[in-house]
């Protein structure tokens, strides 16, 4: 699952394309399965359930609702056709997470923009300009105690508009020898503070 940023992400996802169906897939490293939107699913398929006791959350701890899964082949080139099974939910974009990557021994190579299997390439691909929000499968109740304490820490998962101003007078610089023009890059210690968790606790 995926969502669009106003700017490039500091890692860039790639798109490859199935040459049978000319279907785009996104090619997510942050995510640990593939998923494919329902309305993608291929007629006449097969829906598995889902395994019971697992749910799929996103990495601020979200559920996503999964309708099952279905085995799907990927054509990358006509001499690589992957056959891999998909959870189906309602995401808005196909995405081969790690799984399918490490199922297939595919290789991203993000600054040729291409996918690599033992050294050849197997895909050309292209710059997307969505991030991964790191679809994960979870056991019920761990993905249960992960939202409960996501919930308690929204700035966790939110994203900051700019610099949050600090709350203390700690400084950090590098003592410079203006003789020699050298820079000390020895830091001095600094003693432990005997009121640090109190203060810690203040910048909460």
């Amino acid at each position: 699952m995926a969502q669009s940023t106003g700017a490039p992400p500091a890692a860039p996802l790639l798109f490859v394309r199935d040459t049978e169906t000319d279907r785009q897939f996104l090619v997510d490293t942050g995510a640990q399965v593939s998923v494919l939107p329902r309305r993608c699913l291929p007629n006449g398929s097969t829906l598995t359930p889902a395994p019971v006791g697992q749910q799929l959350v996103a990495a601020n701890g979200s559920p996503i609702a999964v309708h099952g899964t279905c085995l799907l082949d990927v054509t990358l080139r006509q001499q690589h056709r992957l056959k891999h099974r998909f959870f189906v939910t309602d995401v808005t974009t196909p995405i081969l997470g790690t799984d399918f990557l490490a199922a297939h021994h595919l290789v991203v190579d993000v600054a040729n923009q291409r996918l690599l299997r033992d050294g050849t390439v197997c895909a050309s691909a292209e710059r997307s300009r969505l991030c991964s929000i790191g679809v994960r499968l979870v056991r019920e109740q761990a993905a249960a105690r992960f939202a409960a304490v996501l919930a308690r820490y929204p700035d966790v998962t939110s994203p900051k508009p700019g610099p949050t101003p600090a709350k203390h007078n700690v400084t950090h610089h590098i003592v410079a020898d203006t003789l020699s023009r050298t820079v000390s890059m020895v830091a001095q210690p600094r003693p432990p503070l005997a009121d640090f968790t109190a203060i810690a606790k203040a910048q909460r």
